[in-house]
Formats: structure tokens, sequence, C-alpha cells
């Protein structure tokens, strides 16, 4: 029973495995609304969660209906909403810069071009670290995808214009 005192939730994730949903977690479960997944495959569905479904159209499927209950996070949740706190993104270029992964112009140095994904990975968790360090909350995830973009680019360039 939700409580007027409770506090709002703003943060509902749902967490999978492959295509399987494993839980829905909340910042703050009590005040989460009511939450029921559909699916329209009703292959090894339960009778008793089979239901009609009016579509727009004012026609009606047959669906598998699954009301799910929402669970406290037990997870951190700053790292699946990705926000930077206290660094913009212009603010994490420089940063990039002058750590020397990237040039000014934001391209990769040539050192960089051809790390791997995983090199990539490793890079991206320990600046994002040395920023944690420093109190900027920059998730590596963050990091990862700009080198990613400019690696990519650097390695068009390359075979666009030649080694």
């Amino acid at each position: 029973m939700k409580n007027e005192n409770t506090k709002p939730c703003s943060r509902l994730v749902i967490v999978m495995d492959g295509d399987m949903i494993q839980s829905i977690i909340s910042d703050n479960p009590e005040s989460a609304p009511e939450i029921a997944i559909v699916d329209y495959d009703t292959y090894g569905c339960e009778s008793g969660e089979l239901r009609d479904i009016t579509q727009g159209d004012g026609s009606q499927s047959l669906a598998c209906v699954t009301e799910r209950y929402v669970e406290e996070a037990d997870i951190n949740l700053d790292d699946v909403f990705l926000k930077l706190d206290a660094m913009d993104e212009e603010a994490l270029h420089r940063y990039l810069i002058e750590q020397q992964i990237v040039t000014a112009d934001m391209t990769m140095l040539e050192l960089s071009v051809d790390l791997t994904n995983d090199e990539l990975i490793s890079v991206a968790n320990a600046e994002s670290k040395a920023l944690a360090e420093k109190g900027f909350g920059v998730g590596a995830s963050q990091i990862y995808s700009i080198l990613e973009l400019l690696r990519d680019e650097a390695i068009r360039e390359r075979e666009y214009f030649g080694d």
C-alpha cells in the first residue's frame, strides 16, 4: 500500500539476461506503478495469463500477461542512468586531450587507433576511476562510447586515405 509520505519512484529499471526479464527494480519500489508484461507470443503461456488485449484499431489480440512486482534496486542506478554530475561533455573532451588519449580536434592518437574493444574498455575504466578520484562522476561507458566513436572514425579515415 502506498503512503502519502512515500518519496516518488523516479527510476525504474528492467533487468534482463538475454531476452528474459529477471527483475524490475526501482529507487523507491513502494511508490512504483503497477507493472505488467504483455507478450503476444503466447507459446508456453499458462492459461491464467492469457488475456484478450484491445488494440488501437478496436480489434483484440490474445496475449500472455504477467504482472510483476518492483524490487528495491540492488545496483547503483546512477550507473544505469548516465549523468555527468560534475563534468560536462566539453570538460570530458578536455580531460581526454590532457591525458593524451585524443588530440585537440578529438581524433584518436595514432597509438590508440589500433586498440581492441577490450583495450578500449580498460582505458575507459582507468580514466573513469581517475576522474572519480578527482571528484567527477563520469561513467566508463560514456568514456568508452566516445573513444569507440573516435577510434572507428580514425579507422574509416585510415581506410579511405590509406596508411
